[in-house]
C-alpha cells in the first residue's frame, strides 16, 4: 500500500531502510517471487507500483522481461544441444564470433 501512495519511482535502498528488508528479497530468486514482483515494475530508478506507471514505463518493463526470457530460452536450448552432442560423441558446434556462422569440425 505504501508503494501505491508513492507516485514516483522509489529506490530499493529507501524501501529496504523503511521496512527493514534486504534488497535481494525485493526481487525474484529461483522459485521464490520477490516481495514486489506481483505489483511493482523495476527500472533503473527503482520500483514503481504498476498502477502508477505510465504506459511507456509499463511497456519498457514488459519488453525488458520478454527480452530476458528469450535470452534464457536460447541459453537453455544451447545447453541441451551441447549435452546431447557430447553424449553421442560429437564435438560441440562452434560459431564464428563476428558473423555467427557455424564452424564445421575438421
Amino acid at each position: 500500500m505504501w508503494l501505491l501512495t508513492q507516485r514516483d519511482w522509489v529506490s530499493a535502498a529507501e524501501i529496504c531502510q523503511r521496512f527493514g528488508v534486504r534488497e535481494r528479497l525485493l526481487r525474484a530468486d529461483r522459485d521464490r517471487a520477490g516481495l514486489l514482483s506481483e505489483f511493482a515494475i523495476c527500472g533503473d530508478k527503482g520500483f514503481k507500483h504498476i498502477r502508477n506507471a505510465t504506459d511507456q514505463e509499463y511497456q519498457q518493463a514488459h519488453e525488458r522481461i520478454l527480452a530476458h526470457l528469450k535470452h534464457e530460452a536460447r541459453r537453455l536450448r544451447s545447453w541441451r544441444l551441447r549435452r546431447l552432442r557430447e553424449r553421442v560423441g560429437l564435438r560441440p558446434v562452434q560459431f564464428e564470433k563476428f558473423t555467427g556462422q557455424a564452424l564445421l569440425p575438421v
